[in-house]
């Protein structure tokens, strides 16, 4: 299910400047107030492109050494998130199974994200990213990647090793 994309929050705000601009373009009525409005109306439209460039530009890689494991043992994975565009995302949240973090992303950047965790009972586990979202840099607009990028981790019980003495019956 992808998530579609959204407004955020600050949008009132901006929608409140782009007003307050357009007041003081009337009541200036200068070449600088004109170009104040102009620059306001089309952030909005920049910031928008560029939130939909990160959603095709940014990917998600999940990697772990062990996917079968018993139980109270450390599973450790990486996370690599890349970004294959120009465009610096500041914004970029990631909603990983163990907690949620802000990542900043460079323009051709790769950011590698290193987790353990123990799983003290037996089953099936994921590991990974659920959601990603990326934020444009004026926190205007918001877009999910719309993909979960998880790996499953089985998790055996502990094998003892038990060793009965042999008895000699003769």
């Amino acid at each position: 299910m992808e998530k579609k994309t959204w407004i955020t929050g600050r949008f009132v705000f901006y929608i409140f400047l782009l007003v307050l601009a357009l007041v003081f373009t009337q009541a200036l009525r200068s070449s600088a107030s004109a170009v104040l409005f102009i620059f306001l109306l089309i952030l909005p439209i920049i910031s928008f492109i560029i939130t939909l460039i990160g959603k095709s530009a940014v990917k998600v890689y999940v990697d772990s050494d062990n996917t079968r494991v018993e139980k109270d043992t450390d599973v450790s994975y990486e996370i690599r998130i890349i970004n294959d565009s120009f465009i610096p995302y500041p914004f970029v949240e990631a909603h990983i199974i163990v907690q949620r973090m802000m990542i900043p992303l460079v323009p051709f950047g790769v950011r590698t994200v290193k987790h353990s965790v123990r799983f003290h009972y037996r089953g099936e586990y994921e590991i990974g990213v659920l959601d990603m979202r990326i934020k444009d840099p004026l926190g205007l607009f918001s877009v999910s990647l719309g993909q979960s990028v998880c790996r499953t981790v089985i998790v055996y019980p502990r094998m003892m090793n038990i060793s009965a003495p042999i008895e000699n019956s003769t």
